[in-house]
């Protein structure tokens, strides 16, 4: 188990998805 990469790409997942929305709507 490597619950540090999992936990990672879940933030980068969440980071990129607000990111994007972010500029969607700007």
């Amino acid at each position: 188990l490597a619950p540090d990469k999992n936990v990672k790409d879940f933030l980068e997942t969440v980071w990129k998805g607000f990111f994007y929305k972010k500029l969607a709507t700007m």
